[in-house]
């Protein structure tokens, strides 16, 4: 009897929670549903930047804030420094079920992520409270709606320092690091005064332009001129002293010194004045120096032909940093995640680093060598191409061909012969060979076609 009576209490309580929950909506039950969202426009600025913040009230079902005038008090829990305009609360009146919102606009000072905190309030109650007339800011708002409504970070960037270096170093173009002035064109402390040339190109008492035209040759053309005037002056001289050792002298042996020493001040000064009228007779421009127009050294890659027992498996000893003909940058160790160290010009080292660990990234590990020292491509020439006489012969018959030494892409760090798990590629159904084919042009490396081991800046 005990039991049913247990029973049925049981059951009329379930049944009168169910009934209550479908007779008044939760929301007016237990706490109100609104929602207080807040936006920055723009979000990331800079200190001393403004930023507009909206506050857009949503779902409203609470009756007791319907057609009421609210206010949204904006604050900030952040130690930056920052000014709000006009006012640091807006106004939403006469709220309805609808969307609504208002906004303000803060000038942040401080750089680093700035906070910003909304609550919601009854506009009457934030004037009396403002007047005084009411001291417990809490009571501005209902139960279910106090506290953080709405939050939002704005992002303030940080200045930036300038650098300082610290001589000899400068600062790079971009201004982002201190680097090492490797900068040797020679400018002098003070003008040369007396040594100019004028627009036609004659001397005058202007100092020396040395951003002028062939500057380091014009230059050189005045000081032989000026070593004549000085070889001149010292003539005399020369001629001077011997004069007084033959008057002041009695000695025969003086005197015949006297007429030596001013005999070999005549012809010196002859001797300096007869080349340069020798050498100004027969052609001018034998005296006129201009290193700028010096030719340029061209350096010529070769093609050369690798075999299986020739390919460079791995890389010579080579002292990172080491300018070759036909790689100016240098060439740098270029260490990869699995697949070991390359040597290879600076000009590709970061795009074949890239592509070795994307290809063991997806599984295939691929190894092999590419900088070949002019020692063993001397020893190669010499055994291709008919003996040590031959090594820098360019009408050498070679078989296989065989680049001069100085001229071959491995030499430069321009190319590299690949391993696949450990082996050497030898045919185009090599799954790492086929990865290569797919991949290796966006990373600028071509295949040799009859080589499927040798790739290179241009598949040469």
């Amino acid at each position: 009897m005990k039991s049913n009576t247990i029973k049925r209490i049981a059951t009329l309580t379930f049944l009168t929670m169910f009934l209550f929950g479908l007779l008044v909506p939760l929301s007016q039950s237990f706490a109100a549903q609104e929602v207080l969202k807040l936006s920055a426009d723009p979000a990331s600025i800079k200190p001393g930047e403004t930023t507009k913040i909206t506050a857009t009230l949503t779902g409203v079902t609470d009756s007791r804030i319907l057609n009421e005038n609210l206010v949204v008090i904006f604050s900030s829990t952040s130690s930056g420094k920052y000014t709000v305009s006009n006012s640091s609360v807006c106004d939403l009146d006469n709220v309805t079920k609808g969307e609504q919102s208002c906004s303000v606009v803060f000038t942040i000072s401080t750089g680093g992520q700035f906070h910003i905190n909304a609550i919601l309030g009854f506009k009457k109650d934030y004037n009396n409270y403002l007047q005084k007339k009411l001291t417990d800011k809490s009571a501005l708002f209902l139960d279910g709606i106090t506290g953080d409504l709405g939050s939002i970070d704005v992002n303030v960037a940080v200045p930036v320092q300038p650098l300082k270096c610290d001589p000899p170093q400068k600062l790079n173009a971009d201004k982002t690091a201190c680097v090492t002035d490797t900068d040797t064109t020679y400018t002098p402390l003070a003008p040369l005064p007396g040594l100019g040339l004028d627009e036609k190109g004659q001397p005058t008492d202007r100092p020396i332009d040395t951003k002028q035209k062939c500057a380091f040759g014009n230059y050189l053309n005045i000081i032989i001129k000026l070593v004549l005037g000085i070889a001149g002056v010292l003539a005399m001289v020369m001629i001077v002293m011997g004069g007084i050792e033959y008057m002041t002298s009695d000695l025969i042996s003086s005197k015949e010194a006297g007429k030596e020493q001013i005999t070999h001040a005549v012809l010196g000064l002859l001797l300096a004045l007869g080349a340069y009228l020798i050498l100004n007779t027969i052609n001018p421009q034998l005296l006129s120096a201009c290193l700028d127009k010096l030719p340029q050294a061209t350096i010529t890659i070769m093609d050369e032909t690798e075999t299986v027992a020739t390919a460079q498996t791995q890389d010579d000893s080579v002292t990172s940093g080491s300018v070759t003909g036909g790689c100016k940058e240098g060439i740098i160790a270029t260490p990869t995640t699995n697949g070991g160290t390359f040597y290879l010009c600076k000009t590709i080292s970061s795009k074949v680093q890239a592509m070795v660990n994307t290809a063991w990234q997806k599984g295939y590990k691929l190894t092999g060598g590419a900088f070949r020292s002019k020692q063993r491509q001397e020893t190669l020439r010499s055994n291709n191409c008919g003996g040590s006489s031959n090594i820098y012969n360019v009408n050498a018959k070679c078989n296989p061909l065989t680049a001069i030494p100085g001229t071959s892409r491995h030499e430069n760090g321009l190319a590299i012969d690949f391993k696949c798990d450990g082996v050497l590629i030898q045919n185009n159904t090599n799954a790492c060979f086929i990865w290569l084919k797919a991949n290796a042009g966006s990373y600028g490396l071509q295949n040799l076609k009859q080589e499927q081991w040798h790739w290179s800046i241009d598949g040469r």
